[in-house]
């Protein structure tokens, strides 16, 4: 379900990625904090639930983490 999410947003880069405990944990470039706010958004639309652990701005660059899991999981 994230596949095409990951992919409509310009400029994003998967670092890593880990699955543990019905989780999903993304490490992420993506080029400013208004394409980490459209991810969110998006991926929120898809029914899960998005927790953004951390962003930082880096070399006009954004680093971000984030987890997903199902909503209600």
């Amino acid at each position: 379900e994230t596949g095409p999410v990951l992919s409509g947003i310009e400029g994003l880069e998967l670092q890593n990625l880990r699955y543990r405990q019905d989780e999903l944990e993304l490490e992420l470039e993506l080029k400013d904090l208004a394409s980490l706010d459209r991810l969110r958004e998006a991926l929120q639309q898809q029914s899960l639930a998005v927790d953004v652990r951390g962003a930082t701005t880096r070399e006009n660059k954004v680093e971000s983490r984030i987890a997903l899991r199902e909503n209600g999981a």
